[in-house]
């Protein structure tokens, strides 16, 4: 079984002298994503079927080719197995997000709520004594933000971890197009279990490369803002020469960012490939399969 440094490894090999295939590849679902975003929800997740399904013929030694990205519209029954799955799986996820989502909005309003009525029983006869009492226990405000931020989070994980059950449920069909989308979902539960954090640990690889350009970008456009704020203590030929300098950097860590994404995201789904492949032909994984007779 490869750690996450080999499943990577194989990921480049794979998409040797295919980058830039694999960009143009990424480029077209891209365009074809916005040029149909009013009617994303009817057959995104089918062209991203055909995406992955691309990707996962690179792995296997096979080529980029553009019209896998429109395998999965060639059947009624292909269609309607990846858009079910799609959104069997959007359900589901929504499903378990919605009790942190609750807790979320009720630990806000009652934050709020405790806050409004500690403010008005202290006899505060003007704004101007509220916000000075405000002030005063800014403190413990910001202590009790911070806490309750922390606790909405540690809420949210055991969900996030069950969502990340479901994520080879795309891969699994794949693999196993005759398959049901509830059984593909439940086969991707089964092949999950106890991979999850390395399955996160991968990811993050890939989110350090595009966080970097984003953080540089947005970091930016604050200095821009900052520098067109003071323009009349610093003097205009300072600002504007700081502006301009400021702006390069910002444009180009924003096509960076952007061209970037079109290589890493071939790469992100090859190497997701692999870490399916790697589970799939796991000792215990396929000693199942002989039993289940699949």
């Amino acid at each position: 079984m490869l750690d996450n440094n080999g499943i990577t490894r194989s990921a480049r090999i794979a998409l040797k002298d295919q980058w830039g295939e694999g960009a143009v590849l990424t480029f077209l679902f891209s365009l074809i994503s916005g040029a149909t975003v009013g009617v994303a929800w009817l057959v995104g997740g089918t062209l991203l079927f055909g995406y992955r399904q691309a990707c996962l013929n690179v792995l296997r030694g096979g080529k980029v080719e553009m019209e896998t990205l429109f395998s999965w519209f060639k059947t009624g029954t292909r269609f309607c197995t990846s858009f079910c799955a799609t959104w069997l799986v959007a359900l589901w996820s929504f499903v378990w997000m919605v009790p942190p989502v609750l807790f979320t909005i009720m630990l806000t309003l009652l934050t709020l709520g405790y806050r409004a009525v500690a403010l008005f029983t202290q006899g505060m006869s003007s704004p101007e004594d509220m916000l000075m009492q405000t002030a005063i226990q800014m403190p413990g405000i910001m202590f009790w933000l911070m806490g309750s931020l922390v606790l909405k989070m540690l809420v949210c994980v055991p969900s996030i971890c069950h969502i990340y059950l479901y994520t080879l449920t795309p891969w699994v069909l794949l693999d196993n197009p005759e398959m049901s989308s509830d059984e593909a979902i439940n086969r991707s539960m089964k092949l999950m279990q106890r991979r999850r954090w390395r399955f996160m640990c991968l990811q993050c690889r890939f989110l350090t490369w595009i966080l970097l350009p984003l953080m540089i970008h947005i970091c930016s456009v604050f200095m821009i803002i900052g520098f067109a704020l003071s323009a009349q203590l610093l003097g205009a030929p300072v600002v504007l020469a700081s502006m301009a300098l400021t702006i390069s950097v910002s444009v180009v860590s924003f096509l960076g960012c952007l061209i970037g994404g079109f290589f890493l995201w071939p790469y992100y789904n090859v190497a997701v490939a692999k870490f399916y492949d790697e589970i799939r032909n796991e000792p215990e994984i396929v000693q199942e399969q002989v039993i289940s007779g699949k």
